[in-house]
């Protein structure tokens, strides 16, 4: 049976070491498993001339020692290398290859495959020790240079990792309120990698179609810039299903109904009965009514546009406006993103393009390709082990890869505001930014490839005044000359380059280009704490579930009916402000009223919960703190 288990462990522990970012919690279990086999070695160290096969004063037989050690004990150790060879920004990594020269070795693998390893050294005690050399030298120095350079090496190396998960914390989290914070997916499209598009043309009985005007395939060329939709998608990991209904609509009303002059439009109206054009079945959560106007229509009043509707498990449908034939692809995946819950980008206040400088096409659907890496964490197309969370003071050197390549590496450094709880620093490469005539003419024109450059933005809620919720932090400022190649240069950097601005937590110099990113140098100024937001979780028997709205509130609801049943504000906190202005969080185990622009603790009941204890709810309905264990620290009830 122990055998069963060591077998199974060394697959946890190997399948865990796979990974080139170990979580915290995983690097800790392997630090402790790999000391657990050095103090075996130690303990049992062979000695002259006791016999391998045999134990002697109080010591295990080495034969079972090395056993125990490469079956339990040596999977972990590995790991930990994989850990220091694959993340060499990591601040422990530099001070462990720092420490390489105190033991006389070049590299972590030393420890195990040189002439002080420990592979190389106890594999060969049940082999050769005693009694098969000419002298006992041989085995006596292997076990001073095991128990002098290879074990103490490697016990400063597991030192160091224990602290990884403070000074490289692994969990980025999104905003927690705002245009650009939790996602509500009761009124939006779940952004999976797959997303389907139900594509009707539609006319009116006072509008109709000219006759021959029936090249819908054609006509979705010139939406889609040539298929140009589809691709851009598939960069970011999604595939895009799109079914044409290939015949002319006619909408119920006459187009003077919908659009009266002078009178804006009866968008309300268009979208009943535009959804109402689509064949009665079943659609899947994913999917979007598209509904496409004639080409030579007149007085068409009303812009592209994103709403709401419900329509057989449809929820969302995006009106296009004639112009769409005339535009970029990114006309319609902009309003795709509003249908993911994203907000508008474009500037506030004048002069154009100046918020997100064409990288985001919430932003920009003139020169734009794509989503910010922020949306597409947002939307769950990366996930945390593309992104690198400084909130430690230090300098960390890292190689931030191209976010089109989420597997390749880092591709997001995310650092949080030191005074704004609500506000994230965000540095990523640029990806490609197009010149727009050209590239509709089909010459593929870039004024920016992916890779060229790098950019820095903000995330915050809430929005600024004249302010949108993401915006470029330019490097030397913007002027008038918008989307030619010098203002995206004014906006971005490249290798040589240095950012520091006195409202950042952090500066950095990019150092030089390497393949598929930017070597960096980033340095975090002071200290910045994090406050863990509570995630949706519901009772195991599935009646309840907890809720973190986004007023700040933590809620329990009755799962059938979605009907309040507890709440943390009115029950625990009564006083609570209702603007907005704090959440509920659990902090040092304790649950506590927060102010959403600082962090600062209004109020805290306390649990007397171990720090990484957990808000859950029961079966019976109550909020609960309880620890790894599952053991109930507090209970509302």
């Amino acid at each position: 049976m122990k055998k069963l288990f060591n077998l199974l462990f060394i697959l946890l522990v190997v399948q865990a070491s796979s990974f080139a970012q170990a979580a915290p919690e995983q690097l800790k279990k392997n630090c402790a498993i790999c000391q657990q086999g050095l103090d075996l070695l130690k303990a049992n160290m062979y000695k002259y001339p006791s016999k391998p096969s045999e134990g002697a004063d109080g010591k295990m037989p080495w034969t079972a020692v090395w056993t125990e050690f490469t079956q339990t004990n040596l999977p972990a150790c590995k790991a930990l290398g994989t850990y220091v060879n694959t993340n060499s920004d990591a601040k422990a990594v530099g001070d462990i290859k720092a420490s390489y020269v105190e033991f006389n070795v070049q590299k972590w693998e030393d420890y195990f495959e040189s002439y002080a390893g420990i592979v190389t050294h106890g594999s060969r005690i049940p082999r050769y020790c005693p009694g098969l050399h000419r002298s006992q030298y041989d085995c006596l120095e292997a076990s001073r240079r095991m128990m002098q350079i290879s074990i103490p090496g490697l016990e400063k190396m597991i030192s160091l990792l224990t602290s990884v998960d403070e000074a490289n914390p692994a969990m980025v989290q999104l905003l927690y309120s705002g245009s650009e914070g939790r996602r509500n997916f009761q009124s939006e499209i779940d952004a999976g990698d797959r997303i389907n598009l139900e594509v009707i043309f539609v006319d009116w009985s006072d509008q109709t179609v000219a006759a021959g005007n029936e090249s819908f395939d054609a006509l979705w060329k010139d939406i889609t810039s040539d298929g140009a939709l589809s691709s851009s998608f598939e960069r970011m990991g999604v595939d895009v299903d799109v079914t044409l209904h290939k015949t002319w609509k006619r909408m119920p009303k006459t187009f003077a109904e919908y659009f009266p002059t002078g009178r804006g439009w009866n968008w309300q109206e268009y979208v009943e009965d535009g959804v109402a054009l689509l064949p009665n079945k079943a659609y899947t959560p994913n999917s979007i009514c598209v509904v496409v106007p004639n080409k030579g229509v007149e007085g068409f009043t009303a812009p592209s546009g994103a709403h709401g509707t419900s329509f057989n498990g449809l929820n969302r449908l995006i009106s296009l406006s004639p112009d769409v034939y005339n535009e970029h692809y990114t006309t319609l995946m902009h309003e795709i993103g509003h249908s993911y819950g994203s907000g508008e980008l474009y500037p506030a206040t004048t002069p154009y393009l100046h918020e997100v400088a064409g990288y985001d096409v919430m932003g920009d659907v003139v020169y734009a390709t794509g989503f910010l890496g922020y949306h597409r964490f947002r939307y769950g197309w990366i996930d945390n082990s593309a992104m690198r969370l400084l909130n430690k003071k230090g300098s960390y050197k890292i190689d931030l890869k191209k976010i089109s390549q989420p597997e390749s590496g880092k591709n997001m450094v995310v650092i949080p505001d030191a005074t704004n709880m609500q506000k994230l620093w965000i540095i990523e490469i640029g990806q490609d930014v197009v010149s727009r005539e050209q590239f509709k003419a089909g010459k593929g024109e870039k004024m920016n490839s992916e890779g060229d450059r790098l950019i820095v933005y903000t995330v915050q809620s809430p929005e600024l005044s004249g302010k949108r919720a993401i915006r470029i932090v330019p490097r030397v400022g913007f002027d008038q000359d918008q989307g030619s190649k010098k203002w995206l240069d004014d906006a971005s950097y490249v290798a040589g380059q240095t950012f520091s601005d006195q409202a950042a937590p952090f500066s950095f110099s990019v150092d030089a280009k390497s393949p598929g990113g930017f070597q960096l140098t980033v340095t975090v100024k002071e200290d910045i704490p994090l406050v863990v937001f509570p995630k949706d979780h519901q009772s195991s028997n599935g009646e309840f579930k907890l809720v973190a709205q986004s007023d700040g509130n933590l809620v329990i609801k009755r799962s059938s009916d979605n009907a309040y049943v507890w709440d943390v504000k009115t029950k625990l906190f009564t006083d609570a402000p209702s603007d907005h202005s704090t959440i509920v969080v659990l902090k040092e185990g304790n649950i506590q009223l927060v102010k959403t622009s600082d962090g600062t603790t209004l109020k805290e009941e306390v649990t007397g919960a171990p720090a990484n204890a957990m808000l859950t709810v029961s079966d019976e309905g109550t909020l609960q703190v309880t620890d790894a264990a599952n053991k109930v620290w507090w209970s509302s009830k």
